[in-house]
């Protein structure tokens, strides 16, 4: 698949080879979270290069203990045919500034995933960056930048190295032109995939490929997505747990009511590492697809228990609180008594507000408990007579038994009997 909107990074990185000859070497930061295409632009931009200009990659990878100068032994290897398992550190210092030094031509040198380079790769990285000026290579190094924070080691190496030498490139999230490009076809909508995706490409692509039921998570995306949340601290990911099961914004006050009051230390961190925004004292998922992917690391004894403790929060510190978010936790805990009493109410303020649709899936959610309790519930003519359109117009093709079974239930749950009589003539049932 053609990158889409990656055109003007690209440029910027053949601008950048184009003045090591006149101008001295130069270090590019391309910077963005997982998935958003570092080393898919960057390949394209090696692609594009003539086949002579001499070339090396270097890899910083996941391990527990990080390969002692990995990267630069990659490097070194391919640009030069040795170094590979060379332990004199010296060849990889001033050895390098000389033999690097001594290139006929224009070299680009790559470091991959910087946010995993050990800690004598990062020291390199400082002493090559005060000394770029006198080489003649463009060097791309990758990183996350949601996984690099102020006091990561990182930071501190290219805090050392001169302004004038080192460039920093930021790729986007593609927007929902791009996104209608790549779905073209598809049969998801732009929109959609805008919303669950944030308009990462790897997770745009991974849905498109890999077609799920609804909220059904591609494997690879999962992968990817729950190897960010296990480098977290088990304080943030259970942060991150209970923010999952709140589709939407959740409120500050709400996060500080269910961690015991940590929540307002944690969020900066979460923040700054991109798995939630904020706005105000609200805060989201950036991806409806991590949301998700949280939600499900929770087993269902878990995810109950993470609900309930969310409704209790809601019923308890909010003065006028949310009643579909009471149902849908009250629901997520498997409270009859908290579904049966919010429900209809629920169903009430979104017939007001001109929610049919909404006002009766409120109503099927207590349908669901309704057998179960002695009494019957209240809900006006409005909010029953949504509820019955709404079930004769999904259940049409039922069978004659299923549907009296429903009318009777919607009888029991509405207290209208008859108009259930009536609309039951009416839907031909």
């Amino acid at each position: 698949m053609p990158l889409i909107e990656r055109d003007e990074i690209i440029g910027e990185l053949r601008d950048r080879f184009d003045r090591v000859t006149g101008n001295g070497g130069q270090i590019v930061l391309v910077c963005g979270e997982a998935g958003i295409g570092k080393s898919s632009v960057i390949d394209a931009f090696l692609s594009g290069l003539a086949p002579a200009v001499p070339r090396a990659i270097g890899l910083c990878d996941p391990l527990h203990t990080p390969r002692p100068l990995g990267p630069l032994r990659d490097i070194c290897h391919g640009l030069f045919g040795t170094g590979l398992n060379d332990n004199d550190e010296a060849r990889f210092f001033e050895g390098f500034i000389g033999r690097a030094g001594a290139l006929r031509a224009p070299a680009v040198l790559v470091i991959e995933d910087l946010h995993w380079a050990d800690q004598r790769s990062l020291d390199w990285l400082n002493y090559i960056g005060r000394r770029v000026s006198q080489l003649p290579v463009l060097l791309i190094a990758s990183f996350r930048d949601d996984e690099v924070e102020a006091a990561h080691p990182l930071r501190t190496a290219l805090g050392g190295i001169p302004a004038a030498r080192k460039s920093q490139l930021f790729l986007p999230p593609l927007s929902i032109e791009a996104i209608r490009q790549i779905a073209s076809g598809s049969g998801y909508s732009a929109e959609r995939l805008t919303e669950i995706t944030g308009g990462n490409p790897f997770f745009v692509t991974e849905i498109i490929n890999h077609r799920q039921e609804a909220g059904i998570v591609p494997v690879s995306v999962a992968d990817a997505v729950n190897a960010r949340i296990n480098a977290l601290p088990a304080a943030m990911r259970e942060l991150l747990e209970l923010a999952a099961c709140c589709p939407g914004e959740v409120s500050l006050d709400l996060l500080q009511a269910v961690t015991g009051g940590a929540a307002a230390s944690l969020l900066p961190d979460v923040t700054d590492r991109h798995f939630l925004v904020g706005s105000g004292r609200h805060f989201k998922f950036r991806h409806e697809l991590a949301r998700l992917v949280a939600y499900e690391r929770l087993s269902p004894p878990a995810r109950s228990d993470a609900h309930a403790k969310i409704m209790a929060a809601l019923l308890e510190h909010e003065t006028d609180p949310p009643v579909d978010m009471i149902v849908h936790h009250a629901q997520g805990a498997d409270s009859r008594d908290v579904v049966l009493d919010y429900a209809p109410r629920a169903a009430e303020r979104a017939a007001t507000l001109g929610a049919h649709r909404e006002a009766a899936m409120h109503l099927e959610a207590a349908l669901k408990y309704v057998s179960r309790h002695p009494g019957r519930l209240p809900a006006s003519g409005a909010v029953s007579s949504d509820y019955r359109r709404w079930r004769c117009g999904r259940q049409r093709h039922g069978t004659a038994r299923d549907q009296q079974r429903r009318i009777r239930r919607v009888q029991l749950l509405c207290g209208h009997d008859g108009h259930c009589r009536r609309d039951r003539y009416d839907c031909q049932l």
